[in-house]
């Protein structure tokens, strides 16, 4: 028992099941072995809601970039200004925009989803040998994206295994209409 519950270990010492100190359970922590690095890292719940108030934070950090504005002359020979989303150097900024955007939530997500105390040392030796390169303040992201990462492989299966704790997969979908369908087949009439 600790201040913040109790842990339920099973035979291998992995937790089963958590229960808080108001007597909810929690989620069991997951693991995901990286593919390619090997790397093991233990996973904490991200619930719809703080993934909604991450890309709302990520959205009011990153703006979409405007469209540059030209002057269009209508029908009745009025000149007015519109919006231009089909220039080339716009299309290629909102291009960059979004994979920004891809890159700062995969690092919000290792932030908030992955339970991993950083080397500190290790980030400490990157931070040194990429003093000209612009990092994420935090040790733990730069720890996990910049040196477990190892390959796109990696990153795609962290991010998948990360989102898979709030977004039904095809086999969840299956899983439960399967338990529901059993469930009204073995009910019996009032």
């Amino acid at each position: 028992m600790t201040d913040n519950g109790t842990k339920e270990v099973g035979p291998d010492g992995r937790v089963i099941r958590t229960i808080d100190s108001n007597g909810h359970e929690s989620p069991a922590p997951r693991t995901i072995t990286l593919p390619d690095s090997g790397a093991v890292l233990t996973l904490k719940f991200i619930g719809p809601m703080l993934a909604k108030d991450i890309q709302r934070s990520i959205r009011k950090r990153l703006p979409k970039p405007q469209p540059p504005v030209q002057t269009v002359i209508d029908g009745d020979g009025h000149a007015r200004q519109e919006a231009n989303d089909a220039d080339p150097d716009y299309i290629d900024a909102v291009s960059e925009w979004r994979q920004a955007q891809g890159f700062v939530f995969i690092e919000e997500l290792v932030r908030w989803g992955v339970d991993v105390a950083p080397d500190a040392a290790a980030v400490a030796a990157f931070r040194a040998q990429a003093a000209d390169l612009e990092l994420p303040p935090d040790d733990k992201v730069v720890y996990i994206t910049r040196l477990m990462l190892k390959t796109t492989r990696d990153l795609t299966a962290l991010q998948g295994a990360i989102l898979g704790e709030f977004q039904p997969t095809e086999a969840a979908v299956t899983e439960a209409v399967e338990a529901f369908r059993s469930d009204v087949q073995g009910s019996q009439p009032a």
